[in-house]
């Protein structure tokens, strides 16, 4: 007959098989028995660290490459337009946008005067022909 210490041994590596194999888990689960089931919860919490510990790994991982890319993103992305393989953005105009703001604010300023609006309305509609 085994001992303690070998079923002990033999025990803990079935449960970490089990654990580590999706299909055996599943299948002790649904007709296993409560011994085995046992086993199969020391794996889901074996499995939890293990994952843990792939996802800080990950997490560093991602935190390397963000950090080289915003460093290299700009140089990257200046070769790609000498190259001739992405556009250069184009310019925005701002110019005429300007230009009309000032306008308006010019035209607002001249129709609602507090001295002498009404008038300068009333020159604005006799302009148009609707006075």
């Amino acid at each position: 007959m085994p001992s303690t210490k070998t079923k002990a041994a033999a025990g803990a590596k079935a449960a970490k098989t089990i654990a580590q194999n999706p299909f055996l888990r599943t299948a002790v689960t649904e007709a296993g028995p409560p011994i085995a089931r046992l086993g199969v919860n020391a794996g889901k919490q074996r499995l939890s660290r293990k994952t843990r510990k792939q996802l800080e790994d990950l997490g560093d991982t991602l935190g390397t490459v963000a950090a080289l890319a915003s460093n290299y993103a700009p140089q990257a992305a200046r070769a790609a337009q000498e190259l001739g393989l992405v556009e250069a953005p184009k310019r925005k105009r701002t110019g005429p946008r300007l230009l009309a703001g000032a306008a308006l604010g010019a035209l607002a300023m001249f129709l609602f005067e507090p001295g002498h609006g009404r008038e300068h309305r009333r020159q604005v509609q006799k302009l148009l022909g609707q006075g």
